[in-house]
């Protein structure tokens, strides 16, 4: 948390800061008394469209001159508001609306489909005191802070700035030195995309390792079907290396087949994808942060058709390898015991059959302390 006081402190001070920001939630009865409807909102200063790199699609971004206490009060509103209560009406700008009993000036209306604070439909210009500017301010921490880098600074960069910002202020002010040292505050600077996370991350990837290990399950066991498929296959192609066929020719048909599979398995993915965001939007959407935003983009279909590639590729070549090590003679062997097993396709077999009970095993011992631990947590008697 931050106090106003860090912002206009941190904007001039801090030089690894190309443009710095302060916001927070804000909620407004809009209209006239009577007929009141709440909608959430953002007090911002006008740093924040810089910070984010948008701009209103219509009229103009608050200027630092509205940020003085007593000054005309403005407002920017979202797409979707402004089609909805205004009826999209170009004649907007200009026009004076209530909030919370107050009059705002709409200036500028901001581009649709923004993935920053999407339930926030007003978004205010703050106005600051001369107190709340000063160092006294300092006490008061209750604006989030953006900021985006200058060209060449690093996060290591921001954090002496800011700890040399620090110094200097509790030098200022003995009494909130004590105040700091006591509670153990600091700052820190973090990626954006780490606070958002921070507190589904462990969670997130836990849900990644379950995924993985499903996925290389799955390729194993269709490795051992392609594998004992080409066993089956061993007249077909030895006949096809007697007749000439090189190494890559028989290569390529093997490859082929994984790859129909895979790049099916792939589109059927996508398919269960499609419902399972759906499912997430409806069941858990609140407990993931910018969930609004989770949808099948390009980078999602370019992902997925990368993954199906090269898991054909790779775990096609396990039988393709299988049968280029084999040679003519001990194929038609093969030929010759109506297609059994020889001992090295079962050596390979028996290995791939180990591989997946093992990963399976490991999967379903995560699963099982999850579950454990789920059950021990609702079980905790809070106290009260």
């Amino acid at each position: 948390q931050n106090s106003a006081t860090d912002y206009f402190d941190r904007r001039e001070q801090v030089p690894s800061f190309a443009s710095v920001c302060i916001y927070r939630q804000r909620d407004y009865v809009v209209g006239e008394p009577g007929s009141p409807v709440q909608v959430s909102g953002l007090e911002i200063t006008p740093s924040l469209l810089d910070v984010l790199k948008i701009q209103p699609v219509l009229g103009r971004n608050f200027s630092d001159e509205e940020m003085e206490d007593g000054a005309t009060r403005v407002a920017l509103i979202t797409s979707g508001f402004w089609q909805e209560f205004l009826g999209g009406d170009p004649e907007t700008i200009g026009r004076d609306i209530q909030l919370s009993g107050r009059d705002f000036t709409v200036v500028g209306v901001l581009p649709a489909g923004l993935d920053f604070a999407s339930d926030a439909r007003i978004w205010v210009c703050g106005q600051y005191t001369a107190e709340e500017r000063s160092a006294e301010g300092l006490h008061s921490n209750s604006f989030n802070m953006l900021a985006r880098l200058a060209p060449g600074a690093t996060l290591a960069s921001a954090r002496r700035d800011l700890s040399a910002l620090n110094k200097a202020n509790l030098q200022r002010i003995p009494e909130l030195a004590a105040l700091i040292s006591e509670t153990g505050y600091f700052t820190d600077v973090v990626p954006y995309a780490d606070h958002l996370l921070r507190d589904v991350r462990a969670g997130l990837i836990f849900l990644q390792i379950g995924v993985l290990l499903v996925l290389v399950i799955g390729c194993v066991n269709v490795a051992n079907l392609l594998l004992s498929r080409s066993t089956g296959r061993v007249k077909e192609l030895a006949v096809r290396f007697a007749l000439g066929a090189g190494n890559w020719r028989v290569t390529r048909q093997l490859l082929v087949d994984s790859m129909v599979l895979s790049i099916a398995g792939g589109f059927l993915g996508l398919v269960v994808g499609v419902w399972g965001i759906s499912a997430v939007q409806v069941l858990g959407a609140d407990q993931l942060p910018r969930a609004e935003g989770i949808s099948l983009n390009l980078t999602v279909l370019g992902f997925t058709v990368l993954v199906s590639l090269l898991t054909g590729l790779v775990f096609g070549l396990i039988p393709a390898l299988h049968v280029l090590r084999s040679n003519l003679r001990d194929l038609f062997q093969q030929t010759s015991r109506t297609g059994s097993q020889g001992p090295s396709s079962v050596v390979l077999r028996n290995f791939l059959v180990v591989v997946q009970v093992a990963l399976a095993f490991i999967l379903v011992v995560g699963a099982g302390l999850l579950m454990r631990s789920y059950l021990v947590l609702t079980s905790v008697d809070p106290g009260f």
